[in-house]
């Protein structure tokens, strides 16, 4: 089954990369996870869900994945949906 592409994760990754410069944070320091789930409605449609997480990097183990850590001060949810926005924004215009 080809899934078509929703969001895109590389212009997702680099908009938060570039707020997290502008606002003096090492974007190093900054992780986002993504994932996409498909399910069948009863109606016959597939319907899609990307899930797509921000979490900080653990300064203690930063080459472990699974270390789980707040996003650093400055950088939020809100800052990950306007990056979300900006890739649907993008995609339109193509």
């Amino acid at each position: 089954m080809n899934v078509p592409v929703l969001v895109s994760e590389r212009t997702i990754r680099k908009c938060v990369r570039r707020l997290a410069r502008w606002r003096d944070i090492d974007p190093r320091t900054v992780r986002l996870a993504m994932g996409k789930a498909a399910e069948m409605q009863r109606r016959g449609v597939i319907h899609f869900h990307a899930i797509i997480r921000l979490d900080g990097v653990d300064p203690d183990n930063p080459d472990d994945p699974g270390a789980t850590v707040p996003p650093p001060a400055g950088i939020d949810a809100h800052d990950l949906v306007a990056a979300v926005e900006l890739d649907s924004l993008l995609r339109e215009r193509r």
